[in-house]
């Protein structure tokens, strides 16, 4: 009898270790001590941090306030890829950490970047079922923060999806799960946006200004914004100017140009800010000028609080003054794109929850 019994004890001992390999539960005392980040000069204080977070994610309370402090700390990070590594490390989490209890650690920072990279890995290893029945308690657990962070958990939520559904279902899951309105935009730029990278991803080795990426958004029956949200960026990293981003908004359908349009108005506020375009650059097609200066204003908006770190603008005023270059109905509608995003985001000491003191810290040579 013994021998007999023996057999499914071990089999239920192996279901527990694979178990504890496949979800690990946040442990607050690692088996031994962390050692700190050590950068030399040789690699980018993004990549250090994120080969370095990645390496130590199994003590990851340690890795997430090590990360928080050097995005509190170190205008250098803050400036040059703090969302990056913070992706990069959620996604490492996402592979081996319960999603809620990983989240419990984090103080939202970097546009979200943890929680995107967390819960883009975490769906395909949770198996879509599960992931989609959970999401909308995983997201309610952000209903009592700022509502850019609960957003960000939609968006992170798409990212998710879109490990999991083939183009275009991705997005259209999104309807099913969100809620109609900034939840459902949310999630599926997130799905958009994970479509495009990897569409680039293939291609950039190839032919990176490939003429197949113009067409998938206007294939869509739904999520149409998202995509040329996240679309629009991708062309003009491939090559594309604003100018030719902008003909190609003027010559899709009626029902398309809106959108495109203020996408590509993103772009050109994205120029704008580093004064490498000027903002009548929206009155080449006068039809589609009050999307185009929404979207400028949209973008400057985002980037008031953090673009003087992100964008290494000189001139402070650059990050509040394109929306006066506008008049008439392109000026109000700018105007508003840019009070609603403004309401949304967070300064770096609101997005970090601790009032921030820049600062260098010295390098390894």
């Amino acid at each position: 009898m013994r021998n007999r019994l023996r057999v499914p004890l071990v089999l239920l001992g192996l279901s527990v270790a694979l178990s504890a390999i496949i979800l690990l539960r946040v442990s607050p005392t690692p088996r031994q001590a962390t050692p700190a980040p050590d950068c030399p000069s040789t690699q980018s204080l993004s990549e250090c941090l994120s080969d370095w977070g990645i390496r130590h994610i199994d003590d990851l309370p340690t890795v997430v306030s090590t990360l928080t402090e050097y995005t509190v700390s170190n205008r250098e990070f803050a400036a040059s890829g703090c969302h990056d590594t913070w992706h990069k490390v959620g996604e490492a989490a996402g592979e081996r950490y319960d999603p809620a209890e990983a989240l419990a650690l984090w103080p939202y920072s970097c546009y979200g970047g943890f929680m995107h990279g967390l819960i883009w890995t975490a769906a395909p290893r949770m198996g879509i079922d599960a992931f989609e029945s959970s999401t909308r308690a995983m997201c309610a657990d952000f209903k009592n923060r700022p509502e850019v962070v609960y957003l960000d958990c939609w968006h992170g939520v798409g990212h998710g999806l879109a490990e999991v559904y083939a183009f275009p279902e991705s997005m259209y899951r999104c309807e099913d799960l969100a809620a109609p309105g900034e939840e459902y935009e949310w999630c599926t730029w997130g799905a958009a946006e994970s479509l495009a990278d990897g569409f680039i991803k293939e291609t950039e080795t190839t032919n990176p200004l490939t003429e197949d990426l113009p067409g998938l958004c206007p294939g869509l029956s739904q999520g149409i914004k998202a995509c040329f949200r996240s679309v629009i960026p991708m062309m003009y990293n491939t090559g594309w100017s604003f100018e030719k981003l902008y003909d190609y908004c003027a010559g899709l359908g009626t029902d398309l140009r809106p959108d495109c349009a203020y996408s590509a108005g993103q772009i050109l506020g994205t120029l704008w800010v580093v004064d490498k375009i000027e903002s009548s650059g929206c009155y080449v097609h006068p039809d589609l000028a009050t999307h185009c200066a929404a979207g400028a204003g949209r973008y400057v908006g985002r980037v008031s609080e953090w673009g003087a770190l992100e964008l290494e603008v000189d001139d402070p005023a650059k990050l509040v003054g394109i929306c006066p270059e506008f008049t008439g109905p392109s000026r109000s509608a700018c105007d508003q794109a840019y009070e609603e995003i403004r309401a949304l985001e967070l300064s770096p000491e609101e997005d970090l929850g601790v009032t921030t003191s820049w600062k260098k810290i010295t390098r390894n040579q």
